[in-house]
């Protein structure tokens, strides 16, 4: 073990939480260990590197058409119900 980490366990930890940790860590495609890494380093606003997805094959596909209808539906999005906010 490096000198600069240390090791812990975490006693009686809530089922739903469990799996939502391993949840997350399917979606990462990474371990739970990394993915609890992570998760403690994000909520502490430290800056945490980590294997980036690449999505770079989707970039530049959309035609005009696909961005025009993407837009279109992103416009709900920005829709405010007061209601939701009684």
């Amino acid at each position: 073990m490096n000198q600069n980490t240390v090791s812990f366990t975490i006693h009686n930890l809530d089922q739903f939480v469990y799996q939502q940790i391993k949840n997350e860590a399917e979606l990462l495609k990474t371990s739970i260990n990394r993915t609890v890494k992570l998760l403690l380093s994000r909520s502490l606003g430290l800056n945490h590197t980590m294997k980036k997805s690449d999505f770079s094959r989707y970039c530049g596909k959309w035609s005009k058409a696909d961005l025009q209808e993407f837009n279109q539906n992103q416009l709900k999005l920005n829709q405010v119900n007061p209601q939701d906010w009684q």
